[in-house]
This record gives C-alpha cells, structure tokens and sequence, in this order.
C-alpha cells in the first residue's frame, strides 16, 4: 500500500507543470514553450517536462476512451488534476491516504458499474477503521474467503443477466436476418458444401475459423489441419461444428463472451455484443497408418 515515491514525485511535479498554467482560461488553446516562462530554475525544467509526458500519456490513454479526448474531458480532468495538486499536504501519512481513498473510489465505482450494485462508502470506510485497530482480530484467510464467495455470487448473477440479455439481442437479430436457431446462444447461417453424415464427437477433422466483430471486420483466425472434436474448443465453436459435414462452410453467430470470455475486451467488444464465426470443415490431414500384416 506504499506509494512508490518516485510515482509520486513525479506526478507532483506534473501537477506542478500543469498548475502553473492556471493564469489561462480554460478553453485557451494556446501551447506554452519553455521560453514563455521566465526564470525557470533546474527543477522548473524538469516540472516542463514531466508535465508534458504526462500529457502524453493522457493521449495514449484518450485512444483506447475516445470520450477523453473532447475539450470538455481534458478540461474536466484539469479541474481534477489541480484540485488533487491542492490537497496535498506536508504529511506523508495524510498524502498515502489521500492517494488510496482516491483508487478505493475509484475500484468502487468501477465495481459498482460492472455488477450493477451500490457500494456504501460509509461501510468501507470504517470496516478499513476497524482494521486500522488492532490486526490480530482479522483472520486474512477468512476475510479472503468471505470476499471471493460474495464476488463469485455476483459474477454468477451478472453473466446470467449479460446471458439473457444477450440471448434477446440474438434472437431479434437471428429473426430480422432469418438465421437458424441451434440454441438460445447460437445461430447459423445456410452452409455450403459438404457431404456425408455430421460429423461427430470424438471425430478428427481438418479445421479453420475467422472470427469477425460486429462490423464483420475479422479480429482473428484458428487453424487446425488435425483437431479432434470436442477436445479443443468448448461451447459454441463445439456446438456449430457439430452441425456440419465436412467440406462444408458456415456462418455462425453468438455473443462475446460465450466465445471469447475474458477475452472479449482484449478485442474491443461488450461481453454481450454479437460476435460471428465462420468455420470450414475438411478432411483430416493425418491419416490412421495401416499394419499390412494383420490386414488392420
């Protein structure tokens, strides 16, 4: 829970840069240089400078939430900035929690959003009193367990309400575009090819798949000359495949997290965003070696 001083250093001295420059409104988008300040000592360089790589990395940041990048949250995020500068205190105590209370809020609030339950800070705040009291009256191992049995009961009910909701947005979609239902979390498109049985569970075949989002821009792709059904992929990709015969290529569609799972954000998309999957079925290409002996 210490905070790493030269973290620290160096986010005051950004927000020192960035202090400074309080004289201007806040929609001025006029850029200062070095030369605009006049008497600038060693350490006010380093405050330039580390100001400015600090910015930079608000824009990096502004890439992956394109909402930071209007005038409106750079200006937001100033007032923020300057009114964390101001609550600095000559107090390394006071500052460390000034610094966990901020991430506390922030986690919080974040939880609160992802599991679409309150959080009662007042709760927070005194269970850390408490703790603050006398540590031998907590049991780590007890604490952690009584966390991880509440959070897996809200994980549970989340991905039972993100499956419904999922599972509506596939079954209007699959009627406007009269896909084939194969389960409330699969639909499929007409294939083409392919000849013979089904395959089935257990079977060896020759596998490729292209994953695309929503735009029907692919995002990845698995190939596989040998795969053995069942054994590989779970869930959807087991399911489409058990509907098809080889030779065949089909267009299948479920939701992100019924495929992806914690992936999904790594590919940009909402757990229940509609995700498609193409796959095509050919033969294996290892073939079983036959013993001319024994005629097997």
């Amino acid at each position: 829970m210490k905070i790493n001083k030269y973290a620290a250093s160096a986010a005051i001295l950004a927000l020192t840069a960035l202090a400074s420059c309080s004289g201007n409104s806040e929609g001025d988008n006029k850029v200062r240089q070095m030369a605009d300040y006049k008497g600038m000592s060693a350490g006010d360089s380093v405050a330039y400078y580390v100001g400015q790589m600090a910015s930079f990395e608000y824009w990096q940041a502004a890439r992956q939430d394109t909402l930071m990048q209007s005038r409106e949250a750079r200006d937001a995020y100033l007032k923020g900035l300057r009114a964390g500068y101001d609550a600095l205190r000559d107090d390394d105590a006071y500052n460390q929690g000034y610094y966990m209370g901020m991430q506390l809020a922030m986690q919080m609030k974040e939880f609160s959003g992802d599991f679409n339950t309150s959080v009662n800070k007042s709760i927070l705040v005194n269970s850390f009193e408490d703790g603050l009291k006398n540590d031998s009256i907590l049991d780590r191992g007890e604490v952690q367990r009584g966390f991880t049995e509440v959070t897996s009961a809200l994980q549970a009910r989340k991905e039972a309400e993100d499956r419904k909701l999922a599972e509506e947005e596939l079954k209007k979609a699959g009627t406007a575009s009269k896909w084939q239902a194969v389960n409330p979390s699969l639909y499929a498109e007409t294939g083409k090819g392919g000849e013979g049985a089904l395959v089935k569970e257990g079977e060896s075949v020759g596998f490729s798949m292209i994953i695309s989002d929503t735009k029907g821009k692919p995002i990845d792709r698995r190939e596989n000359p040998d795969m053995v059904v069942g054994k590989m992929y779970a869930g959807p990709v087991t399911q489409a495949i058990l509907t098809m015969k080889i030779g065949e290529t089909r267009t299948f569609h479920t939701y992100a997290n019924a495929l992806l799972g914690r992936f999904a954000q790594r590919y940009g998309m909402k757990g229940t965003e509609i995700v498609s999957f193409t796959i095509t079925l050919s033969k294996a290409e290892a073939q079983p070696v036959v013993n001319e002996e024994s005629g097997n």
